[in-house]
Order: C-alpha cells, then structure tokens, then sequence
C-alpha cells in the first residue's frame, strides 16, 4: 500500500501496474492503474497512451476518446494510430450491438 509520503513515486508505480496489467490482457485494471498514474497535473506520456489503450481494449470509448483527445493535445498523434474517428465508429457500433441485445 502507498502511503502520503510516496507520492513522489506513486505514478511510476502505478504505471508499471498498469503495464502488467496491458500485458496480462487486464484492461479494466490497466485502466484503475493508469488513471492512478496519470493523475490530474502534467501526465507521464506513457501512461496516458496506455491508458487509450486499455480504455479501448475495455470497450471505454467515450474515456478512451477523452484521454486521446488529451493526449493528442500533449503529445501529438497517438502512436498505436488511435484517432478519434476510430473511437467514434467503435463507439456507435458496440451501442448499435448493444440496442440488438437489448430488442431481443
């Protein structure tokens, strides 16, 4: 557990959670971990870019759109090739699947 006094190392800490979790296919706590990471201040570039990622992975698209968006602002173009066109259509599909479900 962090305590105050690792404030200073929280965000490597859990950027690095964050990337076992990317890598164990763990989205939703890649997300947590990132989103620690990440904070509200000057964000770490890799851990803004991974938290795309797994927001993505997890089906977030409206986080994952905002982080891009965010990110793209910082650090320019997404290097996974995120856009938010992509985010979008993403989006209206799962919602469009999401309303079939729903019907049946």
């Amino acid at each position: 557990m962090l305590l105050p006094e690792h404030d200073d190392i929280a965000p490597v800490v859990y950027e690095n959670l964050g990337l076992a979790y990317l890598n164990l296919g763990f989205d939703q706590a890649g997300v947590r971990a990132f989103n620690r990471a990440v904070g509200d201040a000057e964000p770490r570039e890799q851990s803004l870019r991974y938290l795309v990622t797994c927001s993505a992975r997890a089906g977030l698209y409206l986080d994952a759109r905002r982080n891009l968006e965010r990110y793209e602002r910082l650090f320019g173009p997404h290097p996974d090739g995120f856009t938010t066109v992509a985010l979008d259509r993403f989006y209206r599909v799962e919602r469009e699947r999401q309303q079939k479900v729903t019907i049946l």
